[in-house]
């Protein structure tokens, strides 16, 4: 009697077991995969977490690149007041008193006004090319001498950084000058806003 003998190649190995064995294959790999991809992919929370964190950094930087303008405008109110100074200082070399202001606080000589911008000169004499405005369009710089007293004038603008330590110091040391005229003009703010003053030495 002839015993059947257990083959690999039975057709009901191929036929039955290929059929079941390669499909569990199959989806082994195909969950692998899901899972790689699951892994290397943002959650959602994630995602809120890093989007939240380059918002904080972005107002950051933005506050930063804001308070370098104010403070770079700052700087040029200054030195344009300093300049202006110096073209005061030439004028009342010529006429040994300083130029007389106008009503809205500008320079002025023999009822002739110079608007901020302009030319400053009498006759052939140039005192500054152009007078200084201040840089923002919102904003202008004024001029005040005392009507009772040609050597004594007071020059003043509005700082954007009401931190800066110089607002005080200058108002300290023009505050025999200037103090009047400025609770006149900024009777509403005198206290709080933020005026860089220089004067008559």
């Amino acid at each position: 009697m002839n015993q059947f003998k257990f083959q690999p190649s039975n057709f009901w190995y191929k036929g039955c077991c290929e059929r079941l064995f390669k499909p569990l294959s199959q989806q082994k790999s195909r969950i692998l995969t899901l899972r790689a991809s699951k892994s290397a992919a943002f959650t959602l929370v994630e995602l809120l977490v890093v989007i939240t964190i380059l918002g904080v950094l972005a107002s950051i930087v933005l506050v930063n690149l804001s308070g370098g303008r104010e403070r770079a405008r700052d700087a040029q109110r200054k030195n344009d007041l300093r300049q202006l100074q110096t073209a005061l200082r030439m004028y009342y070399n010529d006429f040994q008193e300083f130029p007389t202001s106008s009503a809205d606080y500008r320079i002025s000589h023999e009822g002739s006004q110079f608007n901020w911008g302009s030319r400053f000169s009498i006759n052939d004499n140039v005192y500054m090319s152009t007078l200084p405005a201040d840089p923002l369009a919102s904003q202008r710089l004024r001029y005040w001498r005392d009507p009772s007293d040609g050597d004594l004038y007071c020059l003043w603008a509005l700082l954007e950084n009401d931190s800066d330590e110089q607002i005080l110091e200058s108002q300290s040391r023009c505050v025999s000058v200037c103090d009047q005229i400025l609770l006149t003009v900024h009777q509403d703010d005198r206290a709080t806003a933020p005026i860089y003053v220089v004067c008559s030495d």
